[in-house]
C-alpha cells in the first residue's frame, strides 16, 4: 500500500481514538515514512524539512509546551515542594533557611540550563515551578529579582555559549547568517566568540547576588486558582524520570526536540503515568502556555525593533 495512504490512515484512525491531532500528525508521519522503507533518522529528517518557514519551531514549542505540563501532572513538583516545605517549616532554624535558598537557586539555575541544552522543555518550566514555590520565596524573604537574575542567566548563557540542544540551534543560525554575509567561519570558533558575551553574564549573575541579598518582603494576596487534580506515586515518579531520560537521549541521538518530546509523552501515556483520557487537555494546555509564550516574545521583539527605529 501507498505510504502516503498508510500515513493518513493512521492519522485518521488516531484521531478517532480521541489522541490529540498534533500526536497524530506526527505519528502518522512517522508510520508513513517507515511503511515507506525509510529509516527512523531519514523519516524525521523528512517531516523536519517538509515543515516550512517557522512551522518546525512553532510545532516543537507546542510538544515542548504539552510535555512539560504532562510532567507537572505526574506530581513531580508537588513532591519537590513538599520536600522544600517541610525543611522550611523544621523548626525555623536560620541555617535551615540559608540551606533551603541554597536549593531553590541551584533548582532553579540548573533547571533553566537544563531546559535549554539537556531536557528539551525550553521556558515551560516557568510557569509550572515558579508560582508553586513563591509562597517558599516568601516565607524566605527572597528577593524576586534576584530569582528573575537567575533565570534570566540560565535560559541565555548555556544556549548563547554550549552547542547543545537549543544551543545547537542558536549557533547553527549564527553560522548560517554569517555564511550568508559572504563570510566563512568554523562551527567550532562560535563558542569561542561567544565566551565574551557569556563571561558577561557570569559578572552580572555575581552583581545581582550581591546587590539582591537583602531580605524584601512581599505582601500576600489570596487569589482564586482553578486547582489542579494531581497525585504523587511512587511509580509516575520513576516512569516521569524514565521519561525525561529517554528524551535527552532521542533529542541528542536525532536532534530534533519535536521527536525528543514525543518520546517524553509517549512513555508517560503507555507507562500509565497520565491517563490518556486527560492527553487532550494536557497537551491543548501546553499548546496555549507556549503559543502564549511565543506571542510575548515576538511582541517584546517587535517593541524593541521599533524603539530602535
Amino acid at each position: 500500500m501507498n505510504a502516503v495512504i498508510i500515513a493518513v490512515i493512521s492519522m485518521l484512525v488516531l484521531s478517532l481514538l480521541r489522541v490529540n491531532v498534533v500526536l497524530s500528525l506526527v505519528l502518522g508521519a512517522v508510520i508513513g515514512g517507515l511503511s515507506g522503507g525509510m529509516t527512523l533518522t531519514e523519516t524525521i529528517d523528512a517531516f523536519q524539512n517538509g515543515l516550512g518557514g517557522g512551522a518546525q519551531v512553532a510545532l516543537s514549542y507546542g510538544l515542548l509546551g504539552g510535555f512539560a505540563v504532562a510532567i507537572s501532572k505526574t506530581g513531580i513538583t508537588e513532591l519537590l515542594i513538599n520536600k522544600i516545605l517541610k525543611i522550611v517549616n523544621q523548626n525555623g532554624k536560620s541555617e535551615k533557611q540559608g540551606l533551603v535558598k541554597v536549593l531553590i537557586f541551584l533548582l532553579l539555575l540548573m533547571m533553566a540550563i537544563f531546559s535549554q541544552n539537556l531536557i528539551p522543555i525550553h521556558i515551560a518550566f516557568i510557569p509550572l515551578l515558579v508560582p508553586p514555590i513563591l509562597k517558599i520565596l516568601n516565607m524566605l524573604k527572597v528577593d524576586r529579582r534576584l530569582i528573575a537574575c537567575i533565570l534570566a542567566f540560565g535560559l541565555i548563557t548555556p544556549y548563547m555559549f554550549l552547542p547543545y540542544g537549543f544551543g545547537f540551534i542558536y549557533q547553527e543560525i549564527v553560522a548560517t547568517q554569517i555564511g550568508l554575509a559572504g563570510l566563512q567561519i568554523n562551527f567550532a570558533d562560535i563558542p569561542k566568540a561567544m565566551a565574551i558575551p557569556a563571561l558577561g553574564m557570569v559578572f552580572g549573575l555575581v552583581c545581582a547576588f550581591f546587590f539582591y541579598r537583602k531580605p524584601r518582603k512581599y505582601n500576600e494576596v489570596e487569589v482564586e486558582k482553578e486547582q489542579i487534580e494531581v497525585t504523587i506515586k511512587t511509580r509516575n515518579i520513576i516512569f516521569t524520570i524514565l521519561a525525561l531520560v529517554l528524551a535527552v537521549v532521542v533529542q541528542i541521538n536525532t536532534d530534533s526536540m519535536i521527536m525528543a518530546a514525543l518520546v517524553g509523552i509517549l512513555v508517560l501515556y503507555i507507562t500509565g503515568a497520565l491517563k490518556w483520557s486527560a492527553a487532550d487537555v494536557i497537551l491543548s494546555d501546553g499548546l496555549r502556555m507556549m503559543a502564549f509564550i511565543a506571542y510575548s516574545d515576538h511582541k517584546k521583539l517587535y517593541l524593541v525593533k521599533l524603539v530602535e527605529k
